[in-house]
């Protein structure tokens, strides 16, 4: 490749459109001969044309935006970008990108990477916007009379008056925030500003060889309440139980435009959902974590320790125990040993349990939601979750706290990062800290392993809003993975196998989580005032309805938003329906039901043909529908199921849905089941994509016995449904 074409042009990889932009460069030439470097770029991508390969991309396609053929590098290409944008019928196009050439090739010094993008987008928006151009001398009047927008005049003007070397007043960096506008989360690296939160779901690691970027996720802050919102709101949903109309995935090695992938209502997802569908199906080990002989390697260091003297290797090997055991960073076991109120770790002597921050869910609404053992109880409001301590002595974990005040921070930080590169380079402070929390996410719910170890797994981000774990779970996730971990270190394991039985003391739960005593006695009281009021009474008729809403609710975990019922005709086989559907957004759902779906769908079409005979109703435009005092039809709307269930359940008909995911959790389904019956593998784990391996026929069965057994438990009949 020439160098005036990789200086001037800079083409992405691959050369996409070569031939298009050699066309548009003859067409420049024809236009004008005073500028010589147009000769040297076309004799320059003639060479290259001249040894095109099969199945590159280099055809002329004029009829395909420069947005379509070249999505992910405008930004990092704007002038091949600008320059591939067709120019047979439009001069102002052709003027426009002359003067970009000639800037680029004898201005370069004055001009900044922001100018030259935005006299390529105003290139890119011209063929829409010239039909009517009228031509005039000067480029600046030309500019103001295309019929572009102000942002993108302003903007172009801003190139061509620093091409010409006058001066220009160009935006503050965004990285210049004041320090009260941005803040960062000790233990997870969440940063959050006023325009919202950057998750992060794998964090980058430095100190490896391979320097491999993270991967995070952007959380817009909502500025506005639209249609669908407010149905949210009435429906008493929070947003961010719901998923994000725009997700924006970020593969970060510097936050660039280029490095940003925006979905709008999930089109064009697939590669974000690939990408988070890799990093999700983590095997045992993986890139992120250490292996076996690496483990031992760091086994053996430790084993020799006293930490009576306080020396610079001793301290390194009880802040290596410490990052093992409480899959911390060598920034959380600092900032625990000097006492840091914001320390990602911190520890109870009196209690011989290590604190870590709890990661809540992002409710945004006011309302606390309904009280009860589970959402009031004596964990629920704690800002830390309590880990056990059974591997190292409090005494040394106080004498080590001691010994590091007296030492240099940056000075210990950098010996104990020397001290690992001296075992291996591939034992990096970032796979130590995530060592356990990697086993513990193979074997266990992704919200317990968040939970527990106080780091951000992707697939919780929805999912934590519908789970309440309890202090048990959490105990008993920490054990098994730090036993196995040390089962690989080849220590001996003198803690024995941990087993769950008995009640939690508590649970760290979301809001409006039902117990089994709610919902069967909310089912209990339906049922009896469906089966003792008059039939096709109005009584009768909202009584049943309700009575079919919840329990269909509960066999399809319908959110009931847009639609609070499914029709389900065939019971034995899967259902497809659509469940978030709105004007700008379709999202159709596939799960195994269980047959009393079935049975309470056929049972509400009796209901329904026998009230609007007894009414005298005529066509009602829904399916399902209420009767109120004054015999007039209501609609299902989340504001009305709400006043027509307010005598028999406080909660949002969404609790439901945190209820029967709970229970499956605590039943041990399988993540894949609870995942299809949830519908929550739309957040990047689906159970049909390519990486999948999961059995449908084993998921079907799961679900049948696990939904026996809840209607056995919460006393729900099959002859409240029967067509009498």
């Amino acid at each position: 490749m020439d160098s005036s074409v990789r200086q001037i042009l800079n083409p992405p990889p691959g050369e996409t459109g070569l031939h298009q932009i050699r066309e548009n460069l003859q067409r420049l030439i024809h236009q004008t001969d005073a500028f010589s470097v147009l000769h040297e770029l076309l004799e320059g991508l003639d060479r290259m044309a001249r040894n095109e390969l099969r199945g590159a991309d280099w055809s002329v396609r004029p009829g395909v935006s420069a947005e379509s053929r070249l999505h992910g590098s405008l930004v990092e290409h704007p002038v091949w970008a600008a320059l591939y944008v067709d120019n047979r019928m439009h001069p102002l196009v052709r003027r426009l990108q002359i003067f970009l050439l000639e800037a680029v090739a004898h201005h370069s010094n004055d001009l900044r990477p922001h100018d030259i993008a935005a006299m390529g987008l105003l290139i890119r928006v011209m063929p829409a916007k010239s039909a009517g151009y009228t031509d005039h001398q000067d480029i600046d009047m030309a500019v103001r009379t295309s019929g572009a927008t102000d942002g993108q005049i302003n903007n172009a003007l801003r190139f061509i008056h620093a091409a010409r070397g006058l001066r220009v007043i160009r935006r503050n960096k965004i990285s210049g925030l004041r320090d009260g506008d941005y803040s960062r989360d000790a233990r997870t690296g969440t940063r959050h500003d006023e325009f919202g939160s950057v998750h992060i779901l794998v964090p980058a690691d430095p100190d490896d060889p391979a320097q491999l970027p993270e991967v995070a996720e952007f959380v817009a802050h909502k500025k506005s309440m639209s249609t669908s919102s407010r149905d949210l709101s009435a429906a008493r949903v929070d947003p961010g139980e719901d998923h994000s109309d725009d997700q924006m995935l970020l593969l970060v090695e510097a936050v660039r435009a280029s490095s940003v992938e925006r979905k709008l209502a999930r089109r064009q997802s697939r590669t974000a959902r690939d990408i988070l569908a890799r990093a999700n199906a983590a095997l045992p080990i993986t890139y992120q974590q250490l292996t076996d002989t690496e483990l031992r390697t760091l086994a053996g260091y430790i084993a020799d320790r006293n930490y009576g003297g306080g020396t610079d290797r001793q301290c390194a090997q009880m802040a290596l125990s410490l990052m093992l055991y409480t899959s911390s960073s060598l920034d959380d076991v600092l900032n625990m040993a000097q006492g840091a109120e914001d320390s990602g770790l911190k520890f109870d002597v009196v209690k011989n349990q290590f604190q870590i921050p709890r990661i809540k869910p992002g409710y945004t609404t006011r309302d606390t939601g309904v009280k009860n053992p589970i959402t009031s109880s004596v964990l629920s409001d704690d800002d830390y979750v309590s880990i056990p301590n059974f591997y190292i002595r409090p005494g040394s974990i106080e004498a080590f706290k001691a010994a590091l005040k007296e030492k240099n921070r940056k000075g210990f930080s950098e010996y104990f990062k020397q001290e690992l590169r001296s075992m291996s380079d591939r034992i990096t402070v970032h796979k130590i800290q995530r060592c356990a929390f990697e086993i513990a996410r193979t074997h266990f719910d992704p919200v317990i392993v968040q939970t527990a170890f106080g780091l951000r797994v992707s697939s919780a981000n929805v999912q934590q809003y519908y789970s309440a774990v309890s202090d048990q779970q959490i105990i008993y996730s920490y054990v098994v993975a730090t036993r196995e971990m040390r089962r690989r270190m080849g220590i001996k394991n003198l803690i024995d196998s941990p087993v769950m039985n008995g009640s939690p003391n508590g649970f760290y739960s979301a809001r409006n989580m039902p117990t089994d005593r709610c919902v069967k006695s909310m089912l209990s009281r339906l049922s009896v005032d469906a089966l003792t009021f008059k039939p096709a009474s109005r009584e009768w008729h909202n009584a049943n309805t309700l009575l079919c809403i919840m329990v269909q609710a509960l066999l399809t975990t319908i959110r009931g938003v847009f639609d609070p019922f499914v029709d389900i005709e065939n019971g034995d086989m899967a259902v497809f329906f659509r469940d978030k559907d709105r004007p700008d957004f379709s999202h159709a759902r596939f799960q195994f039901v269980h047959p009393l779906a079935q049975q309470v769908s056929e049972y509400y079409g009796f209901v329904r043909e026998k009230t609007m005979a007894a009414h005298d109703l005529g066509e009602v435009g829904t399916r399902i529908f209420f009767i109120d005092e004054g015999r007039l039809v209501v609609s299902p709307r989340p504001k009305h199921i709400i006043r027509f269930m307010s005598d028999y359940w406080p909660y949002p008909l969404n609790s439901l849905r945190k209820y029967t995911r709970r229970k499956m959790v605590n039943s041990r389904i399988s993540y894949a089941t609870t995942n299809m019956v949830m519908n929550h593998h739309t957040v990047g784990e689906s159970s049909w994509d390519v990486y999948s391996t999961d059995d449908p026929i084993e998921m079907r069965q799961e679900i049948l016995a696990f939904y026996d057994q809840m209607i056995a438990s919460l006393g729900i009949r099959r002859e409240w449904f029967d067509v009498v």
